[in-house]
């Protein structure tokens, strides 16, 4: 656990510190808030996307076939918004394994 501790505390004092260089040059704030949302937003779609597809994966090994079936097809996406709450966890008695 102190390896973990460790790592986060590295990269907190990272985001200072590329904060503090930011600010230093000649960049606005608008242009480190852009950038900040653009890394997290980039992150998140990431994830998003492969986390769709080992679901929809995971839906056709458990012989639910309808769930892979009840995607967005313009986005690609499974449309699993019924079967997960805002905690990210599953409802409807929807087995995974």
């Amino acid at each position: 656990m102190i390896m973990n501790n460790q790592y986060i505390q590295y990269s907190l004092d990272k985001i200072k510190e590329w904060v503090r260089d930011s600010l230093d040059q000649d960049i606005t704030p608008k242009e480190i808030y852009d950038a900040i949302k653009d890394a997290v937003s980039e992150d998140y779609y990431y994830h998003k996307h492969y986390a769709s597809k080992t679901y929809e994966l995971l839906c056709l090994l458990n012989g639910n076939a309808h769930l892979s079936c009840n995607k967005d097809e313009s986005s690609n996406e499974v449309k699993t918004e019924s079967l997960v709450n805002s905690e990210g966890q599953m409802t409807d008695n929807v087995s995974i394994w």
